[in-house]
C-alpha cells in the first residue's frame, strides 16, 4: 500500500477498514476539520492524567487519518497515547509512530556517523 511506503511499518488491516468506512455512501466527512482533530487530540492527551506529561505530536493528514510522533518512556505510554487519540471524534485511523526511549532506534544520518 502507498501509505505503508510513506509512513513506514503500518498494519494494513486498520487502514483498509478506514478506507471502507470513508468510502461508505451517506457519510459526510466535509465537516471534519483536520485542525480541529489535532487540537482535540492535544486536549485529550493533556486532559488525561496518564498521558498529560507525554511529549507527543499529532498530525491530522486528512480524511480521518492521524499520525502520532514523539518519544515516551515506555510501551504502555505509547499505547495509552494511541488509545486516547483513537477516542477523538474524527480520528478514524491513528498511525502510532511514537518511539520508546531505550527500545526504539532512530535511523541516524550516515554522514554524521562517518565523522
Amino acid at each position: 500500500m502507498i501509505l505503508r511506503e510513506l509512513l513506514g511499518s503500518v498494519s494494513t488491516e486498520p487502514v483498509r477498514q478506514a478506507v471502507r468506512r470513508l468510502s461508505q455512501p451517506g457519510i459526510d466527512r466535509t465537516g471534519v476539520d483536520p485542525q480541529d482533530v489535532e487540537r482535540s487530540i492535544y486536549e485529550a492527551i493533556a486532559g488525561d492524567p496518564d498521558t498529560q506529561a507525554l511529549e507527543v505530536e499529532a498530525t491530522a493528514l486528512g480524511d480521518g487519518l492521524v499520525e502520532l510522533t514523539g518519544t515516551v518512556p515506555s510501551d504502555l505510554d505509547r499505547d495509552l497515547a494511541g488509545d486516547v487519540a483513537r477516542s477523538v471524534v474524527g480520528a478514524e485511523v491513528v498511525v502510532n509512530r511514537i518511539l520508546v526511549e531505550g527500545s526504539d532506534r532512530v535511523a541516524s544520518d550516515p554522514e554524521s556517523e562517518s565523522s
